[in-house]
């Protein structure tokens, strides 16, 4: 019974040292990878491996993962731009190496500090097993024949001698893959009690549609010369994304060296007139030989793709803008009208901002909207009937707090999308004051739970915008007008430049309009201009910059009606240095076209944007057309750069194109979906080699 019990556990023992050499070949693990494998549990024939990262230095061990890898080599259709980096320090005098991680631009997790005896040999490891990995694939690629998949014949024709020789040794072997796909589907469309008459008739039998969808691909070689490759889908838009190719490629002593029919390109000097160095987008036959010395090609073809160039700067965007005075920022800044009250160290410890329009008409589970009133003073000993706006009783619907700021300290907030023209806004906020025996301050009022009851007032608001505002509101001052936006985000500070100039509109221009007022410049008259670039007090003729907000694209003046101040308060120290000729309209009328008559500046910006992604303006490109260069030099598709020739898409990688000297261009072909007209191309080319790097 021992004796059996031994042979037992010998056989089990087998059995799983078979099943490891298998998961070993399966799952292409060198045999130090299976060796330390976290755990190989045979109960239940239940098989755990640790996952291996192939590419960097793995330290510690982390817990299985289920599912898709993101960055995963063997998943090609899930990859990501983003490209991970291992990044190692040695410090050889303290005897330890620090190793960090990141993913793009994004640092992945804390440096993990090793000793470098640890740090050694992992990487040694790694090593050996890069190698065992690489001559393993290397071995079974060798042994490995040409499989045959279901749709994959050769045809059993033998050709003639004569035949033979000119097309190569054997014959038809072809493979073809794909599918066509038919559906069916329809609708019916009817109302209940709705009668039929002599001139309408409803009827229940569904309207059919039937789509049709088929692709297919056929390779193979027709003897050891000819090979054909034809993909065809009918989805794709333009013929030049079918192919259709037919393709002779002679001995190297034969005079034709290759044939090429159907889908084809030229390759021509730079110096042949009209086109580049690589011509895509051609359908025709195009035939090259070599006669001795002298190589010829022949091609006669038809021209589907068009050609195109594109030039930019792809590290700084330049814009130059006009910007009239009245044009400011609407909508967006706004005070809480809690000014006169405002101490210092007094703080808004709660808000809660609703808005409503003649869209929000319902009140709904997924969308609540409840109706509440919304007055310039919402105490209820207070009446608004005393404020030229009156109440609003509405149904309100609450913003989300991510959609708008609050400078909690000086009552004032900034929406990061504007509010509709005719929305209505009003606020609900609690104040604490620097007194801490003051009690708080509550502005408004919210029910804690309200039903969908019609007419239940569930809430009262301060109302800091109405649906029409006017200049005799009350609230109409809550809305800043000093704040303007530049027409771009993300502007670089390194060739940014803001002026004001004085002119009329529609005739604008810089170098003739005046910039001062009596020998000083407007950018101190309005207070743009205190400080140097070193925060000292000492104007520099440049526009300060903590008045602009790079980001989003804000100038922000000192004064809130800057164009027409008051009082008017010189930022010089000199009494004249006020502005004289104001522009009251902007902030007295509610009439666009009184603001333009009387409109008497403009601000001037000049900026440039970083930007490393643009659309080309065509698509789809043809593949392989693209010829990129970035001063000079031409640059690699995949590594200094990637495009989608379905939508015409180029994005740079390299850092070299995000410098403001980055002078790019981009010559692709791509195919229209109508072309104007057909073009043909007819010629022979001839080359004689004359030496090494000599021809003509």
């Amino acid at each position: 019974m021992h004796y059996l019990s031994e042979q037992y556990q010998k056989t089990a023992k087998g059995v799983l040292s078979l099943l490891g050499l298998a998961v070993l070949f399966l799952f292409g693990l060198t045999p130090a990878e299976f060796l330390i494998c976290e755990s190989v549990e045979a109960v239940r024939l239940e098989i755990r491996l640790e996952e291996k990262d192939r590419n960097l230095v793995r330290y510690g061990y982390l817990s299985l993962q289920v599912g898709l890898s993101l960055s995963s080599d063997s998943v090609p259709l899930l990859k990501t731009n983003l490209r991970s980096s291992q990044t190692v320090m040695v410090e050889y005098e303290h005897g330890f190496a620090s190793i960090s991680e990141k993913q793009g631009n994004y640092q992945l997790q804390k440096p993990l500090f090793l000793t470098l005896s640890s740090y050694t040999s992992a990487s040694n490891r790694l090593q050996l097993d890069q190698a065992w990995r690489k001559n393993l694939n290397t071995h079974f690629q060798k042994r490995g024949g040409r499989s045959k998949g279901l749709f994959e014949w050769e045809i059993p024709v033998k050709f003639p001698k004569m035949v033979s020789k000119i097309i190569g040794e054997g014959g038809p072997a072809l493979k073809v893959s794909g599918y066509r796909k038919i559906s069916f589907s329809g609708r019916s469309m009817w109302e209940d009690d709705v009668k039929n008459t002599a001139t309408s008739r409803q009827s229940k039998f569904p309207s059919l549609n039937m789509e049709q969808h088929s692709a297919f691909t056929i390779t193979g070689t027709i003897g050891s010369k000819i090979s054909v490759r034809v993909d065809q889908d009918s989805r794709r838009h333009t013929d030049l994304e079918n192919t259709l190719q037919l393709r002779y490629k002679g001995e190297e002593d034969e005079i034709i060296q290759t044939i090429e029919a159907g889908n084809t390109n030229l390759s021509v000097g730079s110096g042949v007139v009209g086109y580049g160095e690589r011509k895509q987008g051609l359908f025709g036959i195009k035939t090259t030989a070599r006669i001795g010395g002298w190589n010829l090609t022949m091609i006669t073809s038809q021209d589907k793709g068009s050609s195109q160039r594109a030039e930019f700067k792809a590290g700084a965007e330049t814009h130059a803008y006009k910007i009239r005075e009245y044009n400011y920022l609407k909508q967006t800044f706004y005070n809480l009208g809690y000014a006169d009250d405002f101490a210092l160290g007094d703080s808004i410890v709660e808000i809660r901002l609703f808005k409503s329009n003649k869209d929000i008409n319902s009140n709904t589970a997924e969308n609540p909207a409840p109706f509440g009133i919304a007055y310039v003073n919402p105490d209820p000993k207070d009446t608004a009937t005393s404020y030229p706006e009156g109440s609003f009783l509405r149904r309100f619907q609450e913003i989300d707090p991510y959609d708008y700021f609050v400078q909690r300290d000086q009552y004032w907030i900034q929406f990061f999308r504007q509010l509709g023209g005719n929305d209505i806004l009003g606020a609900f906020y609690v104040v604490r004051h620097s007194d801490p025996n003051a009690p708080f301050d509550t502005i408004g009022f919210l029910k804690d739970s309200c039903t969908s009851a019609e007419g239940e007032i569930c809430m009262r608001l301060k109302l800091i915008k109405p649906d029409t505002p006017k200049p005799t509101d009350y609230t109409w001052e809550y809305e800043w007008k000093n704040v303007y936006y530049l027409r771009t985000r993300n502007i670089e500070r390194e060739g940014f430049r803001l002026d004001i100039y004085k002119q009329h509109p529609n005739a604008e221009n810089i170098n003739e309009d005046p910039n001062f007022q009596d020998s000083t410049r407007y950018l101190r008259i309005f207070g743009l201009d205190q400080l140097d670039l070193y925060a000292e007090e000492n104007p520099d003729g440049i526009v300060d910059y903590r008045l602009i907000d790079f980001g989003l694209g804000y100038l922000t003046f000192p004064n809130r009606h800057p164009f027409a101040p008051y009082p008017n308060v010189s930022f010089t120290g000199n009494p004249e240095d006020t502005l004289k000729n104001k522009v009251e309209d902007i902030y007295s009328s509610d009439r666009l076209q009184d603001r333009i008559d009387n409109s008497k500046y403009y601000i001037y910006v000049q900026s440039s944007s970083r930007k490393s992604q643009f659309q080309l303006g065509h698509a789809p490109i043809i593949e392989g057309s693209d010829v990129v260069t970035l001063n000079g030099r031409t640059l690699t598709r995949g590594e200094d750069y990637t495009i989608m020739y379905e939508t015409g898409e180029i994005t740079f990688l390299t850092p070299e194109a995000s410098t403001p000297t980055a002078d790019l261009s981009v010559d692709y072909e791509y195919a229209p979906l109508l072309m104007p007209e057909k073009k043909s191309m007819f010629g022979m080319m001839a080359e004689y080699n004359l030496g090494r790097n000599f021809k003509f």
